[in-house]
Protein backbone atom coordinates (compact mmCIF):
# COMPACT_ATOMS: atom_id res chain seq x y z
CA UNK A 1 0.00 0.00 0.00
CA UNK A 2 1.45 3.37 -1.02
CA UNK A 3 1.16 6.07 1.63
CA UNK A 4 1.13 9.73 0.63
CA UNK A 5 -0.15 13.17 1.55
CA UNK A 6 -3.07 13.46 -0.85
CA UNK A 7 -3.06 17.26 -1.23
CA UNK A 8 0.69 17.57 -1.69
CA UNK A 9 1.69 14.44 -3.54
CA UNK A 10 -1.26 13.48 -5.76
CA UNK A 11 0.33 14.90 -8.93
CA UNK A 12 3.54 13.00 -8.31
CA UNK A 13 1.57 9.86 -7.46
CA UNK A 14 -0.38 10.11 -10.72
CA UNK A 15 2.92 10.47 -12.56
CA UNK A 16 4.44 7.54 -10.68
CA UNK A 17 1.50 5.26 -11.52
CA UNK A 18 1.28 6.34 -15.15
CA UNK A 19 4.97 5.63 -15.73
CA UNK A 20 5.47 2.58 -13.53
CA UNK A 21 6.03 -0.92 -14.88
CA UNK A 22 3.45 -2.53 -12.60
CA UNK A 23 0.64 -4.67 -13.99
CA UNK A 24 -1.72 -2.56 -16.10
CA UNK A 25 -4.83 -3.77 -14.30
CA UNK A 26 -3.30 -2.98 -10.90
CA UNK A 27 -2.14 0.45 -12.12
CA UNK A 28 -5.64 1.28 -13.38
CA UNK A 29 -7.12 0.12 -10.08
CA UNK A 30 -4.84 2.45 -8.12
CA UNK A 31 -5.52 5.34 -10.48
CA UNK A 32 -9.27 4.82 -10.05
CA UNK A 33 -8.85 4.75 -6.28
CA UNK A 34 -6.93 8.01 -6.41
CA UNK A 35 -9.57 9.68 -8.56
CA UNK A 36 -12.29 8.48 -6.20
CA UNK A 37 -10.38 9.86 -3.21
CA UNK A 38 -9.93 13.20 -4.99
CA UNK A 39 -13.67 13.39 -5.69
CA UNK A 40 -14.46 12.39 -2.10
CA UNK A 41 -12.25 15.19 -0.80
CA UNK A 42 -13.82 17.69 -3.23
CA UNK A 43 -17.35 16.79 -2.13
CA UNK A 44 -16.49 16.88 1.57
CA UNK A 45 -15.20 20.46 1.26
CA UNK A 46 -18.22 21.90 -0.52
CA UNK A 47 -19.78 24.87 1.33
CA UNK A 48 -23.30 23.46 0.99
CA UNK A 49 -25.22 20.58 -0.57
CA UNK A 50 -23.96 19.81 -4.07
CA UNK A 51 -27.50 19.69 -5.45
CA UNK A 52 -27.61 23.51 -5.38
CA UNK A 53 -24.64 24.02 -7.69
CA UNK A 54 -26.34 23.17 -11.03
CA UNK A 55 -29.14 25.56 -10.01
CA UNK A 56 -26.58 28.21 -9.06
CA UNK A 57 -24.86 27.89 -12.45
CA UNK A 58 -28.20 28.17 -14.26
CA UNK A 59 -29.20 31.23 -12.25
CA UNK A 60 -25.88 33.06 -12.73
CA UNK A 61 -25.72 32.12 -16.42
CA UNK A 62 -29.21 33.48 -17.08
CA UNK A 63 -28.37 36.74 -15.32
CA UNK A 64 -25.11 37.15 -17.23
CA UNK A 65 -26.92 36.56 -20.51
CA UNK A 66 -28.92 39.69 -19.73
CA UNK A 67 -26.16 41.90 -18.34
CA UNK A 68 -22.39 42.05 -17.99
CA UNK A 69 -20.52 40.70 -14.98
CA UNK A 70 -20.07 43.38 -12.33
CA UNK A 71 -16.75 41.85 -11.23
CA UNK A 72 -18.25 40.77 -7.94
CA UNK A 73 -20.69 38.17 -6.56
CA UNK A 74 -23.91 40.11 -7.20
CA UNK A 75 -25.87 37.24 -8.75
CA UNK A 76 -24.21 34.51 -6.69
CA UNK A 77 -25.22 36.42 -3.55
CA UNK A 78 -28.78 36.82 -4.83
CA UNK A 79 -29.02 33.08 -5.40
CA UNK A 80 -27.74 32.29 -1.91
CA UNK A 81 -30.18 34.74 -0.34
CA UNK A 82 -33.03 33.17 -2.29
CA UNK A 83 -32.17 29.68 -1.04
CA UNK A 84 -30.99 30.63 2.47
CA UNK A 85 -27.41 29.51 1.78
CA UNK A 86 -24.31 30.84 3.55
CA UNK A 87 -22.81 33.29 1.05
CA UNK A 88 -19.72 34.00 3.19
CA UNK A 89 -18.89 30.33 3.40
CA UNK A 90 -19.37 30.04 -0.35
CA UNK A 91 -17.11 33.05 -1.02
CA UNK A 92 -14.34 31.53 1.07
CA UNK A 93 -14.61 28.31 -0.92
CA UNK A 94 -14.75 30.13 -4.27
CA UNK A 95 -11.62 32.16 -3.52
CA UNK A 96 -9.45 29.29 -2.27
CA UNK A 97 -6.34 28.30 -4.22
CA UNK A 98 -8.11 25.44 -6.03
CA UNK A 99 -10.98 27.51 -7.43
CA UNK A 100 -9.78 31.15 -7.68
CA UNK A 101 -13.23 32.50 -8.57
CA UNK A 102 -13.48 36.21 -7.78
CA UNK A 103 -16.74 37.12 -9.54
CA UNK A 104 -19.96 35.78 -11.04
CA UNK A 105 -18.55 34.96 -14.48
CA UNK A 106 -15.66 33.03 -12.93
CA UNK A 107 -18.14 30.99 -10.88
CA UNK A 108 -19.27 29.45 -14.19
CA UNK A 109 -15.74 28.12 -14.68
CA UNK A 110 -16.60 25.48 -12.07
CA UNK A 111 -19.32 23.82 -14.13
CA UNK A 112 -17.03 21.01 -15.30
CA UNK A 113 -16.07 20.20 -11.71
CA UNK A 114 -19.65 19.02 -11.13
CA UNK A 115 -19.93 16.74 -14.17
CA UNK A 116 -19.94 13.80 -11.77
CA UNK A 117 -23.57 14.71 -11.00
CA UNK A 118 -24.56 13.60 -14.51
CA UNK A 119 -26.40 10.27 -14.43
CA UNK A 120 -23.87 7.71 -15.58
CA UNK A 121 -24.62 6.07 -18.87
CA UNK A 122 -21.91 4.49 -20.94
CA UNK A 123 -22.68 4.19 -24.60
CA UNK A 124 -21.29 0.70 -24.98
CA UNK A 125 -21.97 -2.38 -26.99
CA UNK A 126 -23.62 -5.03 -24.86
CA UNK A 127 -21.74 -8.31 -24.89
CA UNK A 128 -24.77 -10.45 -24.15
CA UNK A 129 -26.13 -12.29 -27.19
CA UNK A 130 -23.90 -10.20 -29.45
CA UNK A 131 -21.42 -11.23 -32.07
CA UNK A 132 -18.74 -8.80 -33.08
CA UNK A 133 -16.08 -8.83 -35.73
CA UNK A 134 -13.51 -6.27 -36.73
CA UNK A 135 -13.50 -5.10 -40.34
CA UNK A 136 -10.77 -3.46 -42.39
CA UNK A 137 -13.23 -2.06 -44.98
CA UNK A 138 -16.95 -1.91 -45.63
CA UNK A 139 -19.39 -1.57 -48.51
CA UNK A 140 -23.12 -1.55 -47.74
CA UNK A 141 -26.23 -1.87 -49.89
CA UNK A 142 -27.30 1.65 -48.83
CA UNK A 143 -24.32 3.38 -50.44
CA UNK A 144 -21.72 3.60 -47.68
CA UNK A 145 -18.19 2.61 -48.67
CA UNK A 146 -14.85 2.87 -46.92
CA UNK A 147 -11.71 1.06 -48.05
CA UNK A 148 -9.29 1.95 -45.23
CA UNK A 149 -9.80 2.43 -41.49
CA UNK A 150 -6.84 4.28 -40.01
CA UNK A 151 -5.70 3.81 -36.44
CA UNK A 152 -6.63 4.60 -33.72
CA UNK A 153 -10.08 3.81 -35.15
CA UNK A 154 -11.55 0.33 -35.35
CA UNK A 155 -14.51 -0.63 -37.53
CA UNK A 156 -16.78 -3.27 -36.00
CA UNK A 157 -19.76 -5.20 -37.28
CA UNK A 158 -22.12 -5.92 -34.38
CA UNK A 159 -24.89 -8.46 -34.77
CA UNK A 160 -27.62 -8.61 -32.13
CA UNK A 161 -30.84 -10.54 -32.57
CA UNK A 162 -30.06 -10.86 -36.30
CA UNK A 163 -29.80 -7.07 -36.62
CA UNK A 164 -26.47 -5.86 -38.02
CA UNK A 165 -24.96 -2.53 -36.97
CA UNK A 166 -21.66 -0.89 -37.82
CA UNK A 167 -19.67 1.29 -35.44
CA UNK A 168 -16.33 3.06 -35.53
CA UNK A 169 -14.63 2.83 -32.15
CA UNK A 170 -11.81 5.14 -31.08
CA UNK A 171 -9.09 2.79 -29.84
CA UNK A 172 -10.26 0.77 -26.86
CA UNK A 173 -12.53 3.50 -25.51
CA UNK A 174 -15.91 1.88 -26.08
CA UNK A 175 -17.79 4.99 -24.97
CA UNK A 176 -16.41 7.08 -27.82
CA UNK A 177 -17.93 5.68 -30.97
CA UNK A 178 -19.46 6.71 -34.27
CA UNK A 179 -22.52 4.77 -35.33
CA UNK A 180 -23.42 4.28 -38.99
CA UNK A 181 -27.16 4.94 -39.35
CA UNK A 182 -29.13 3.77 -42.37
CA UNK A 183 -31.90 6.38 -42.62
CA UNK A 184 -35.21 6.35 -44.44
CA UNK A 185 -36.12 9.99 -43.76
CA UNK A 186 -33.09 12.27 -43.97
CA UNK A 187 -35.18 15.40 -43.31
CA UNK A 188 -35.36 14.65 -39.58
CA UNK A 189 -31.62 15.26 -39.30
CA UNK A 190 -32.33 18.87 -40.29
CA UNK A 191 -35.00 19.10 -37.58
CA UNK A 192 -33.75 20.67 -34.34
CA UNK A 193 -36.45 19.03 -32.23
CA UNK A 194 -35.53 15.57 -33.52
CA UNK A 195 -31.84 16.10 -32.79
CA UNK A 196 -32.56 17.38 -29.28
CA UNK A 197 -34.82 14.42 -28.63
CA UNK A 198 -32.19 11.98 -29.90
CA UNK A 199 -29.62 13.61 -27.57
CA UNK A 200 -31.93 13.10 -24.58
CA UNK A 201 -32.63 9.48 -25.53
CA UNK A 202 -28.97 8.61 -26.02
CA UNK A 203 -27.76 10.31 -22.81
CA UNK A 204 -30.86 9.79 -20.62
CA UNK A 205 -30.55 13.45 -19.63
CA UNK A 206 -33.86 15.27 -19.39
CA UNK A 207 -33.26 18.33 -17.23
CA UNK A 208 -31.18 21.53 -17.34
CA UNK A 209 -30.90 21.08 -21.11
CA UNK A 210 -30.01 24.37 -22.74
CA UNK A 211 -29.13 23.18 -26.21
CA UNK A 212 -26.58 24.58 -28.61
CA UNK A 213 -26.75 23.39 -32.24
CA UNK A 214 -23.98 24.23 -34.68
CA UNK A 215 -24.11 23.44 -38.41
CA UNK A 216 -20.82 23.29 -40.29
CA UNK A 217 -19.13 21.65 -43.27
CA UNK A 218 -16.06 19.50 -43.79
CA UNK A 219 -15.09 18.74 -47.39
CA UNK A 220 -17.92 16.63 -48.84
CA UNK A 221 -19.85 16.48 -45.57
CA UNK A 222 -22.24 18.68 -43.69
CA UNK A 223 -22.53 18.10 -39.99
CA UNK A 224 -24.52 19.26 -36.98
CA UNK A 225 -23.08 19.42 -33.47
CA UNK A 226 -25.59 18.99 -30.66
CA UNK A 227 -24.45 19.93 -27.17
CA UNK A 228 -25.68 21.70 -24.05
CA UNK A 229 -24.27 24.47 -21.88
CA UNK A 230 -24.37 22.27 -18.81
CA UNK A 231 -23.43 18.69 -19.64
CA UNK A 232 -20.36 17.01 -21.12
CA UNK A 233 -21.89 14.65 -23.76
CA UNK A 234 -21.84 15.87 -27.36
CA UNK A 235 -23.26 14.25 -30.50
CA UNK A 236 -22.18 15.20 -34.01
CA UNK A 237 -24.22 14.06 -37.04
CA UNK A 238 -22.33 13.78 -40.33
CA UNK A 239 -24.18 13.57 -43.65
CA UNK A 240 -22.57 13.33 -47.09
CA UNK A 241 -23.78 16.09 -49.39
CA UNK A 242 -24.29 13.62 -52.25
CA UNK A 243 -26.31 10.99 -50.36
CA UNK A 244 -29.50 10.92 -48.29
CA UNK A 245 -29.22 7.28 -47.25
CA UNK A 246 -26.92 7.34 -44.25
CA UNK A 247 -25.58 9.42 -41.37
CA UNK A 248 -22.65 8.93 -39.02
CA UNK A 249 -23.42 9.88 -35.42
CA UNK A 250 -20.26 10.58 -33.41
CA UNK A 251 -20.36 10.58 -29.62
CA UNK A 252 -17.75 12.64 -27.76
CA UNK A 253 -17.50 14.94 -24.74
CA UNK A 254 -16.73 18.61 -24.17
CA UNK A 255 -13.27 17.90 -22.78
CA UNK A 256 -12.15 15.90 -25.84
CA UNK A 257 -14.24 17.11 -28.77
CA UNK A 258 -11.38 18.85 -30.60
CA UNK A 259 -9.12 15.82 -30.47
CA UNK A 260 -11.88 13.35 -31.36
CA UNK A 261 -13.06 15.49 -34.25
CA UNK A 262 -9.54 15.77 -35.62
CA UNK A 263 -9.18 11.98 -35.47
CA UNK A 264 -12.62 11.43 -37.02
CA UNK A 265 -11.64 13.42 -40.08
CA UNK A 266 -9.38 10.44 -40.86
CA UNK A 267 -12.53 8.32 -41.25
CA UNK A 268 -14.31 10.90 -43.39
CA UNK A 269 -11.30 11.28 -45.68
CA UNK A 270 -11.46 7.60 -46.68
CA UNK A 271 -15.21 7.38 -47.32
CA UNK A 272 -16.00 6.99 -51.00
Amino acid sequence: MVSFDFKIDKIYYFYFLANSEMDKKERNRLLNELEEKELEEFRSNLPFNEKYFPKLFDFVDQKLNATNCKNNYTFTTAFCNKHNLDIEKLKTWLMNDDNCCACDCEVLNLVDAFQYLIPKKKIVISKSKNTSQRLSNLTTDFGFQIDIVETPWQLKEITKNKEVNYVFQLGKKEGHIASLLNVSDITKFYNDDFLKSDYSIQTELNYDLEFILLRENYKNFEYTTVKTKRWAPIFIYFKPVDSNNWVLRLYTESSRINGDLKEFYKILDHIK
